[in-house]
């Protein structure tokens, strides 16, 4: 009898005992989750300020989408480039990694400067008027940023990877590498 009244009270001390820890283990994660957050604000927050420092070289080599500057057309009038530029940065499907999702704001392009005029947009409805760029797959850890930039106009594309280093505060392009051109 006494054994019996042993093992009862060991399985009520157990079940308290197993609530208790599962509630220091949710209350845990839930802190981890806040700090994540405000982790992932301050990243897009450092992401949003690396897109308008390197705007002008994030969308660079447009003039090899503008028809108007084709020799071979100087006949006929063909409107000049204009870009537009999708204010969400997203994974591309079939990526896999940690990447930053986020949108962009009229800040961001302030300090483009180009002869196409650029506005923002929020998705690529494939209207031929403009030369649609979106960029993807961001990533920023300690000192290294990278990001992937799709122009397209029609069906004339190109995708290409952009990898900087930060040195002395400032970001340097260290290398662009063409993932696919069509």
């Amino acid at each position: 009898m006494e054994l019996m009244v042993q093992q009862l009270i060991l399985r009520k001390m157990n079940g308290k005992f197993i609530i208790l820890l599962i509630s220091l283990l949710f209350l845990n994660c839930k802190n981890k989750v806040v700090g994540d957050a405000k982790s992932d604000n301050l990243k897009e927050q450092i992401a949003s300020e690396f897109i308008t420092k390197n705007i002008n070289i994030l969308i660079d080599s447009v003039e090899n989408f503008d028809m108007s500057k084709v020799p071979k057309f100087k006949d006929i009038k063909i409107e000049k480039l204009k870009i537009a530029l999708v204010d969400s940065i997203v994974t591309d499907k079939n990526s896999f990694g940690a990447f930053l999702n986020f949108k962009l704001d009229e800040k961001c392009i302030a300090n483009y400067k180009s002869d196409c005029e650029i506005i923002l947009v929020p998705r690529d409805d494939e209207d031929l008027k403009y030369l649609f760029v979106q960029f993807s797959n961001f990533t920023l850890e300690d000192n290294i940023a990278q990001v992937v930039v799709k122009k397209r106009i029609g069906i004339s594309m190109e995708k290409d990877k952009y990898y900087f280093e930060k040195m002395n505060n400032k970001w340097i392009l260290k290398k662009k590498q063409l993932l696919s051109m069509g």
